[in-house]
C-alpha cells in the first residue's frame, strides 16, 4: 500500500478532459473501497452494488463537468453516504458479521505454511472482527479507515468532513476502547 502513494498522487485530482485517468482510478481503489463497505455491511452482493454505484456517480460527475480535487476523499464520501444510504433504506441495525462465518477467505493473506500459524492468524482475525463488532459504529469506521484502509488522519477527517484533531481524538478513543474489549474477551 505504501508503493500506490506515487499512484495516488497523480490521480488526486481528476476532471472530464483526463476520463482516461478513470480507469486508473478504479484500479487503484476498486479493492480497497469493497474491502471498506463489505466491513461495514457484511454482504458480498450489497458491497458489490454499492461499489459499483459509488464509481457511476463519480462518473456521472465527472461527465456533468465537475472537477474532483482529492478523488481519494471523494470516493470514501461517497461510499460512506452510500452506506448510509443503504442502511436508511432497508431499516438495519448496524452490525458487522464476520467475513470468516461467511466463508469468506479471499482477504485472508497468510502465506505461513504452518498449519500452527494459519490457525492462530484465523484465530486473530476472528477475535479482532468480534471486537470490532462490540464497539460503537463511528469508534469501529475511525479504526476500519486508519488501521485497514490505512488512510491518513487528513484523508479520514477529509471523508468524514471533522478537524484532524477531532479525528486524531476519536481514533485515539476507538483504540481505547478496543483495547479494553480485547482484553475483557481474552479474560473469557
Amino acid at each position: 500500500m505504501r508503493g500506490e502513494k506515487p499512484q495516488k498522487r497523480s490521480l488526486n485530482s481528476i476532471s472530464w478532459k483526463r476520463a482516461d485517468q478513470f480507469a486508473g482510478v478504479y484500479d487503484v481503489y476498486a479493492k480497497k473501497l469493497w474491502r471498506h463497505i463489505y466491513l461495514r455491511t457484511s454482504r458480498q452482493e450489497e458491497t458489490n452494488d454499492l461499489v459499483a454505484e459509488v464509481f457511476l456517480k463519480t462518473w456521472e460527475y465527472l461527465k456533468s463537468g465537475k472537477s474532483i480535487n482529492n478523488i481519494q476523499a471523494f470516493l470514501y464520501r461517497s461510499a460512506h453516504n452510500s452506506i448510509v444510504d443503504w442502511y436508511r433504506s432497508r431499516n438495519k441495525v448496524v452490525e458487522l458479521q464476520t467475513s470468516l462465518e461467511e466463508g469468506e477467505y479471499d482477504d485472508l493473506m497468510i502465506q505461513e505454511d504452518s498449519m500452527e500459524r494459519i490457525l492462530l492468524s484465523v484465530s486473530a482475525r476472528m477475535n479482532v472482527e468480534k471486537v470490532l463488532r462490540q464497539i460503537p459504529e463511528n469508534e469501529r469506521n475511525l479504526l476500519i479507515m486508519r488501521f485497514i484502509d490505512e488512510l491518513e488522519i487528513k484523508e479520514i477527517a477529509n471523508v468524514l468532513g471533522k478537524t484532524t484533531g477531532a479525528v486524531s481524538v476519536g481514533i485515539h478513543r476507538a483504540l481505547k476502547l478496543f483495547e479494553q474489549n480485547l482484553k475483557t474477551n481474552e479474560t473469557k
